[in-house]
């Protein structure tokens, strides 16, 4: 019940906000430009919904752990700085152009203050391997940043994505609490879930885009809150990967395809499945979304349904997981088909 009532608040906090922000003329240097290389649009259209979805999920977690009977979690005000680091290097790039260089390097600082902030004192690994693993959680956060950011080229296509999966991971959570009123990681969760919700009225009809601001934020809060979960047992390492794997594959499988092709993976550019699948395919942006949000609750749908979502050790892989990697395989293996016909129709 709590966690429903922190998700309706946050919904109705980030539309609120979003709608209110159209009145703000500070808010009107924030717009999208169709001339970007990687646009979906034909007009300009804002881009200030991200100032809506974090300022909501930073209220109503903040004020929901304050108001709880135990001390604030210790990620908190790391996840906290974090957050504003990501959050500034986005708004500027928004505003004015930032280096890819720059933004990265922004990305992997905050990644680490996060890892620090939640790194077990002992895991029962040696120093080589705690480092190894220590640098890969980095990456991952750093990853998952720019993977959100990379996503959000299809109206509702991150903000649907992230509340199936992150209302998911706080049912998972709830799960493995055993009924304990829900802690700082599930409240974040359906706080998040609630405010990517909120944005969605504003985002479907392409009025309102969430900018860097919010995908990134999001990319970190969805990374953040699977690694914080991991850690306090609520889900198995795996769950998060399989929970968000439509957005995982399509950009990690875009971005193998280009560098194998000799193209920048660090260029914008169109070549993702989902743009592909509405320039070459003529989906609507509806389609695509819906499709990207059903895979994800069938994913959240066969996590909850596993027996196993929490106390198993790190680096054991169990058959969700492998059933995934080979259905996903699978899927790339039938878009790409699925698309390459298209644009040899297109061409004959």
């Amino acid at each position: 019940m709590l966690g429903a009532i922190i998700s309706a608040v946050t919904c109705l906090l980030s539309f609120v906000l979003i709608w209110a922000l159209r009145y703000v003329p500070a808010a009107s240097v924030f717009v999208d430009s169709p001339a970007k290389p990687q646009a979906m649009h034909s007009r300009a259209v804002p881009r200030y919904g991200g100032f809506g979805i974090v300022g909501a999920i930073a209220l109503v977690v903040a004020a929901t752990l304050s108001l709880g009977s135990g001390p604030l979690p210790s990620w908190c005000l790391p996840l906290g700085v974090a957050l504003g680091l990501v959050g500034a290097v986005s708004i500027a790039d928004d505003i004015r152009h930032v280096s890819a260089l720059l933004r990265l390097c922004v990305h992997t600082f905050a990644a680490t203050v996060v890892v620090w902030a939640v790194w077990p004192a002992a895991v029962g690994l040696g120093a080589g391997a705690l480092l190894i693993l220590a640098i890969g959680c980095v990456l991952g956060i750093a990853w998952s940043i720019n993977l959100f950011n990379f996503m959000d080229g299809v109206n509702g296509m991150v903000a649907g994505s992230s509340v199936v999966a992150l209302l998911g991971l706080a049912i998972v959570g709830t799960l493995a609490s055993a009924g304990a009123a829900p802690n700082g990681v599930i409240v974040l969760c359906f706080a998040a879930a609630g405010a990517a919700a909120g944005f969605l009225p504003h985002n479907l009809g392409g009025r309102v885009f969430m900018g860097d601001l919010g995908s990134t934020g999001l990319g970190l809060i969805a990374a953040s809150v699977a690694l914080i979960g991991a850690k306090e047992v609520l889900w198995q390492w795996w769950v998060p990967f399989v929970v968000f794997a439509p957005m995982i594959v399509d950009t990690t499988w875009t971005l193998l395809r280009r560098g194998l092709k000799g193209d920048p993976v660090w260029e914008s550019h169109r070549e993702h499945i989902y743009q592909r699948l509405v320039r070459h395919r003529n989906w609507s942006h509806l389609q695509v979304t819906t499709l990207y949000a059903g895979l994800t609750f069938v994913s959240v749908v066969a996590v909850v349904a596993s027996r196993q979502v929490a106390g198993a050790e790190v680096g054991s892989v169990p058959v969700l997981f492998v059933a995934w990697v080979l259905k996903y395989s699978t899927l790339i293996v039938l878009a790409e088909a699925y698309l390459r016909n298209a644009c040899n129709a297109a061409q004959s």
